[in-house]
């Protein structure tokens, strides 16, 4: 235990000493005979919770403060939501459902479509079990992909320029040829 930590235990002591039983003081209660910094500040802790009780005692409770705050106080009956006005709900719902079909509407058919074929070619890609060209040679893979009726006049992505191909597969999706090309990523 550290002095902060025994000074964090430490503030929670009560004056009367009942605490010096409990196990979670006694740690930080003997550091106080072998640490003069932390019994300084103990000792000051310890004054400070005297004078306390004392400078509240200072500041009498006029009588009336109770009725006072009593008086003060507003009742407010509590409404059961259960029982609030029905068409709050009606609304909500209506703007939800107006919502989602909004969304639903809005959305071309390239959007959706294209939604379509990039989780068909995520579920294809992730249960891949061969290649159809094996090289890393990117020149080859586009030969190769030409030659089958694939797109071969594909952009490589910055990310992926300078990485070693592995090699590609074709995919036919819609009655098209879709072109898969693989990349080694750290050893990936």
């Amino acid at each position: 235990m550290n002095r902060d930590e025994a000074k964090f235990i430490l503030r929670a002591y009560h004056l009367s000493g009942g605490d010096a039983a409990d196990p979670q003081f006694r740690g930080a209660l003997e550091m106080l005979k072998h640490d003069l910094e932390l019994a300084s500040w103990f000792a000051q802790e310890q004054a400070i919770d005297k004078k306390l009780p004392e400078k509240f005692q200072a500041f009498p409770v006029p009588p009336e403060l109770r009725g006072h705050l009593l008086a003060a106080r507003k009742v407010v009956a509590l409404r059961a939501w259960w029982r609030g006005p029905a068409w709050i709900g009606t609304a909500v719902a209506s703007l939800a459902v107006l919502a989602a079909l909004a969304i639903l509407l809005t959305r071309t058919p390239e959007q959706r479509q294209f939604t379509e074929y990039h989780s068909y070619i995520a579920a294809t890609a992730a249960k891949l079990d061969h290649l159809d060209l094996l090289t890393n040679d990117l020149v080859q893979i586009r030969q190769w992909l030409g030659r089958h009726s694939a797109p071969e006049d594909f952009i490589v992505p910055a990310k992926l320029n300078g990485k070693s191909s592995v090699g590609c597969r074709v995919f036919a999706w819609n009655g098209q040829k879709v072109s898969l090309v693989c990349f080694k990523l750290e050893n990936k």
